[in-house]
């Protein structure tokens, strides 16, 4: 998940036409592969903050996102909260 991922090299490892491989994966998985991918990647990064001693910038790059912005408007679009905010949340601390 760290590496880029495009629609391009999926299709190709599946050995299916680039539209193809974009409807059947929705299809198939009820979300879009770009979806998909941020979804795997937020999971990950929720793994690495529980289990991990990482900055936010260590797992965001680790995670594939390494623009940090970026990564923080995918996390708290998905949990509603910052990465900090859940790894304290989780680990029972406030602020």
């Amino acid at each position: 998940l760290s590496d880029k991922i495009t629609v391009e090299q999926a299709s190709l490892l599946v050995n299916f036409s680039y539209t193809y491989f974009l409807k059947y994966f929705k299809q198939t998985l009820g979300m879009t592969f770009t979806d998909y991918v941020i979804h795997r990647r937020i999971k990950y990064a929720e793994r690495l903050l529980l289990t991990e001693d990482l900055s936010i910038a260590q797992i965001a790059e680790q995670v594939g996102l390494p623009n940090i912005s970026h990564f923080y408007k995918l996390f708290k679009r998905i949990h509603h909260c910052s990465p900090k905010s859940f790894k304290d949340t989780i680990h029972g601390r406030s602020g």
